[in-house]
């Protein structure tokens, strides 16, 4: 794991963790996401992603894993370095959703883990949400394609990483190159799992369309699964 456990990317975690990652998000959809007793950890929320859903996903996830939520203020959120003492006196995690990359500097303090919603250095929880509705659907993990159609983003980076641990198959067609051939080389030295490539047309079969938009259900599946690992690993 990375500094103070966070959950910044899917390079944080072996395969192990990813498998277990996806076991907590089936075992929360199979209890319903309802809440089951009085909340026993808090969290605060730094939420600059301006997404709905993705608020919505947040608070039914946090209800489930017995969370409670509440929105970091301004002074503290903008200034980690000022505010991570007086955070980590009064909450067990942070929720980072920061599309921008305006507060990267939660994940160099040491005191709390971060988990990202929504960065510049990926969105590991929409592989992890992705991939649940691939095995509740009854498919397999290894085989798996993945589509990426257009302009590169950076769930592609994550989807990217996932390959070095997962035996899945990432394709993007169209758009511009992001993934730098010196991270694909490592992947490779380190004995990647899957692979990812760039083509002019879409496989097939395609298994998982990762530019599909994911329900409010599947997001709150993958952020408590995020929330169990984190609070209880870290």
């Amino acid at each position: 794991m990375a500094r103070a456990g966070h959950l910044r990317s899917l390079l944080s975690f072996d395969r192990t963790d990813l498998e277990f990652l996806l076991l907590l998000s089936s075992g929360w959809d199979q209890v319903d996401l309802r809440p089951r007793q009085l909340a026993s950890r808090r969290v605060a929320l730094i939420d600059l992603a301006g997404d709905p859903e993705l608020t919505l996903a947040t608070s039914i996830a946090a209800a489930a894993a017995s969370v409670e939520v509440f929105p970091l203020p301004e002074p503290l959120a903008g200034d980690p370095g000022r505010g991570v003492q007086a955070v980590a006196d009064a909450f067990d995690a942070v929720l980072l959703a920061d599309p921008e990359g305006r507060l990267e500097a939660w994940y160099e303090q040491e005191h709390l883990p971060v988990v990202n919603l929504v960065g510049p250095s990926g969105s590991p929880l929409d592989v992890i949400g992705h991939m649940h509705q691939r095995l509740r659907s009854g498919g397999r993990l290894r085989g798996t394609s993945v589509l990426w159609q257009g302009e590169p983003a950076p769930a592609l980076t994550s989807w990217v990483e996932a390959t070095g641990d997962l035996p899945i198959h990432v394709t993007q067609v169209g758009g511009g190159t992001s993934i730098p051939r010196a991270f694909l080389a490592r992947l490779r030295s380190e004995g990647q799992a899957g692979r990812f490539e760039r083509a002019s047309s879409a496989p097939d079969p395609v298994h998982i369309d990762a530019r599909a938009p994911l329900s409010i259900r599947t997001r709150a599946c993958a952020i408590a699964a995020a929330l169990e690992f984190g609070l209880h690993t870290s």
